[in-house]
């Protein structure tokens, strides 16, 4: 059962760091510009800031209609020369029916280096409504390394107290985007460790622009990733999907869109030799639904993390 939740929760850290990237830019692009009117995002979704900049929201529809992530307060910071900004906020994530599904506190940075390029940083915790309600640290770095390749990485920890261990994950991940589209097809490759130890000894750390650590339990196994989206972009249509095996325990992930015009995605777990089917579960655009585990047990997943 470990083995099960170590591998859906590092699969579904890799939907999420790709949703607080893509989110978090395009709150910092309309705060910045001050955008007081409703702005369509490339492949779906929308944003909206309000005069002072200091209230965001990000839309699931093209319309700003049906709020996903309201960012109140915001606060940033710039440097002396304008080459970086200093993101705080607190921002409260919304189901597709309206109601409140958590609230994210996010420290990060977001920095243009000599050649232009954008490197995005941080840490943050995510509190769900619902279920155990026990915080999940998140951390994400990703820098352009070029004007067609990315270097990313995604970082999850949680205790799981009926398990009685807490789990942890960082993933790292070179992503490529096709050349002169800006907002994809992308693919990525890549793979990380994840650590395990007793609750509430894991830590994450963002040390360096570049870098996330996990201090404290010892290393449980390795994974290894690939997949694509059809774009760079907030909700990616179909074909998007990505999957994860963990060779150790004999363990495969498996995700993808289903539904262009909902978004929502479906994935399941099987051993990796002779594809027994271990996990399955269904998510809707927010990245919220439910997993059910090889011993029958079911579990609610909020904003594509484990609630227990």
């Amino acid at each position: 059962m470990v083995a099960e939740r170590a591998l859906a929760q590092t699969g579904l850290a890799i939907g999420l760091a790709s949703t607080v990237l893509q989110s978090q830019l395009q709150i910092l692009i309309a705060a910045l510009g001050q955008v007081g009117s409703c702005t369509t995002l490339t492949g779906g979704g929308s944003v909206l800031s309000n005069a002072a900049g200091t209230v965001v929201t990000v839309y699931y529809d093209t319309g700003c209609n049906q709020p996903y992530i309201v960012a109140n307060p915001l606060t940033i910071a710039a440097s002396s020369d304008g080459s970086s900004f200093a993101v705080a906020e607190t921002a409260t994530y919304h189901g597709l029916n309206g109601t409140d599904i958590g609230a994210m506190t996010i420290d990060e940075t977001a920095h243009a280096d000599d050649s232009g390029q954008l490197n995005v940083y941080g840490l943050g915790i995510f509190i769900p409504v619902s279920g155990a309600r026990i915080p999940v640290q998140l951390g994400l770095y990703c820098g352009f390394a070029t004007a067609t390749t990315a270097l990313c990485a995604g970082g999850i920890a949680q205790d799981f107290p009926a398990l009685g261990v807490a789990i942890g994950a960082v993933t790292p991940l070179t992503l490529t985007v096709a050349s002169g589209t800006a907002t994809g097809p992308v693919t990525f490759t890549g793979g990380g460790s994840t650590v395990s130890g007793p609750t509430g000894s894991l830590t994450l750390t963002n040390p360096s622009p570049n870098s996330l650590v996990i201090r404290g339990g010892t290393v449980y196994t390795s994974t290894a990733s690939n997949g694509g989206a059809a774009a760079f972009a907030l909700f990616p249509p179909t074909p998007t999907a990505w999957s994860l095996n963990d060779t150790a325990h004999d363990r495969q992930f498996q995700i993808s869109v289903v539904d262009n015009t909902a978004r929502n995605l479906t994935f399941t777990i099987t051993t990796l030799r002779g594809g027994k089917p271990l996990a399955k579960g269904a998510l809707d655009q927010s990245g919220s639904g439910t997993i059910t585990y090889s011993d029958g047990t079911t579990a609610v997943i909020t904003n594509w993390t484990l609630a227990d």
